[in-house]
């Protein structure tokens, strides 16, 4: 049995698993037969390690956004597809930027984020919390459907807050309980996230969703999604 036909009965068995075919006899033929078959790659003798790594890694990379694509429930595949139009918006800022840096505002940047993270969650509120470096406060930066008196009053102590924990950590917290959780003592939410907001790899705040009504709790997918929304680092 060669590899191709080995790649054959895999699929007939529907066995799906990443194949990349190595031979020293490429044609047409050949490789029509193999793309057909289901080869996900296709490298000719000879050929350097370099490239036999670089197939492995997008071989790889396209087999998990697959089985992603396969296994992802209806909503998260809504999320994503906001998501995607949230960096398509932040593509379109970058390219404008370079050519007009002072048509854009670093506000707008903050709004469009958290209203992402309302669409992607599925949350009630999200806000954005920036750190002040000579009080050691966190104030609220930018809000999705939350009041302006919390905007203009909510300040919390890097020291002695879940939000100032994930600050110094960098690590996500996500607290879910039956019992209402005081934010601060005014301000009383069901389940909430924080992810630490970076720019240039320093953290520099936390980008937080919360449920003050719904009994919902966020999983480990909000968490993904919100780190993504969170990270300015190549932006």
């Amino acid at each position: 049995m060669t590899g191709l036909d080995l790649v054959e009965e895999l699929k007939k068995a529907d066995v799906k698993v990443p194949v990349i075919l190595i031979t020293a006899e490429g044609s047409e033929d050949l490789a029509v037969r193999a793309l057909r078959a289901g080869v996900s790659d296709y490298l000719l003798k000879p050929f350097r390690t370099e490239e036999v790594l670089d197939s492995v890694k997008n071989v790889l990379a396209q087999y998990w956004r697959d089985q992603i694509r396969e296994r992802l429930p209806a909503h998260l595949l809504e999320a994503n597809r906001n998501l995607k139009n949230v960096c398509a918006k932040w593509g379109r800022w970058s390219t404008s930027a370079r050519a007009c840096l002072p048509c854009l505002t670093w506000q707008e940047v903050l709004n469009e984020v958290v209203d992402a993270a309302v669409q992607v969650t599925g949350a009630e509120e999200s806000s954005l919390l920036l750190v002040d470096m000579p009080t050691g406060e966190m104030y609220m930066r930018a809000a999705r459907n939350v009041d302006q008196k919390t905007v203009h009053t909510l300040r919390l102590q890097v020291q002695d807050s879940l939000a100032g924990q994930v600050v110094k950590s960098g690590e996500p917290v996500v607290v879910t309980d039956d019992d209402m959780i005081k934010i601060n003592t005014s301000y009383l939410v069901k389940s909430v996230v924080y992810v630490p907001l970076r720019v240039k790899h320093q953290i520099i705040g936390v980008l937080s969703v919360d449920n003050r009504f719904s009994a919902r709790n966020f999983d480990f997918h909000d968490v993904q999604i919100l780190s993504i929304l969170a990270d300015f680092g190549k932006r």
